[in-house]
Order: C-alpha cells, then sequence, then structure tokens
C-alpha cells in the first residue's frame, strides 16, 4: 500500500512524531522542529533550535515541547502559525522525551529531572 503522503526532513530523525489540532509535530538531527498538516503533509512551519533533536517531541494542553541535545528546551503552540512560547537553556542535553502529568511536564537531562509547573 502506499504511502498517503510523504515530507522531507533535513536531517534523520530519532524520535516518535506528536498529534495535535490535526498537526504533526517531528523534531531531527538537522536542529529542526517541523509542523506538518496531518491530513495533507504540507508544511505549516519549521524552527531552527540551537541542537539537534533526539527525543520524541510532546504535545498537551495545547502545547508542544521539544528538547535538544545542547540543552534547549522549547515551548510552541500546537498551532499551524509558528508561535514560540518560551525557550530555556537547561545545564545539559536532553536526549528523552518530555511528559505530562497532573499539570506537569517533566524533563530529564544527563543529569537532572525537571519539574515545571503549567499556568492552569
Amino acid at each position: 500500500k502506499a504511502a498517503r503522503w510523504t515530507y522531507p526532513l533535513k536531517e534523520h530523525c530519532c524520535g516518535t512524531p506528536s498529534i495535535a489540532n490535526g498537526l504533526v509535530f517531528i523534531g531531527d538531527l538537522g536542529r529542526l522542529v517541523h509542523c506538518v498538516d496531518a491530513e495533507t503533509g504540507a508544511p505549516c512551519w519549521t524552527h531552527e533550535t540551537r541542537g539537534e533533536v533526539w527525543a520524541s517531541t510532546l504535545a498537551a494542553d495545547g502545547k508542544v515541547y521539544v528538547g535538544t541535545r545542547r540543552g534547549e528546551f522549547s515551548i510552541f503552540a500546537a498551532e499551524r502559525e509558528k508561535k514560540v512560547l518560551a525557550s530555556v537553556m537547561l545545564d545539559v542535553p536532553v536526549c528523552s522525551s518530555a511528559t505530562a502529568a497532573n499539570g506537569t511536564v517533566y524533563v530529564a537531562t544527563f543529569s537532572r529531572l525537571y519539574a515545571i509547573g503549567l499556568p492552569r
């Protein structure tokens, strides 16, 4: 069976895409985060990060969370137009995927576990 659509990444990716609001979010080792229409595969936006994205993106509460090997952790609006809500440099690389529960996002780096409270 043929693919429904394909979308070219800058480099290969190690993470799993996340999906929210009819959009697919994925990061790659080319230091890009991509937002793609889930139905058509049409690009909505890309964002250049300071490091390679090894982990999966997380879509939760209308936001997309992603960390990089350089320690950058960014939060985007899960929307068709790029909106960077926040970006912070953590102490060391982020290689694991963030997870969310009970209003908190958990981010593991090489040496620390961060618990980030989400505004309600």
